[in-house]
């Protein structure tokens, strides 16, 4: 989003933490800002994949599987979950 806006991402970050203030966007990790409803979805997803595994756990793996997010955000978002 820095990139498109052609400013860096430390000049971006006040800005949507103003979003996250006015519940536009929700903080998951230091590095990872995401929509309410994205965060619902992937929520509904973490449920669905802990339920399909033989022992109900839900790991990295059968989350990534389930959203097709790279680890690199599934990591943060479980982390938020938690």
């Amino acid at each position: 989003m820095a990139e498109a806006l052609d400013i860096t991402p430390e000049e971006l970050t006040p800005l949507l933490e103003k979003l996250g203030r006015i519940d536009w966007l929700t903080r998951v990790s230091r590095a990872y800002f995401m929509l309410p409803e994205i965060i619902g979805s992937f929520a509904a997803e973490a449920e669905r994949a802990g339920k399909a595994h033989e022992k109900s756990l839900l790991t990295i793996g059968n989350f990534r599987d389930a959203t097709g997010a790279n680890r690199h955000v599934a990591t943060p978002l479980l982390e938020f979950f938690d």
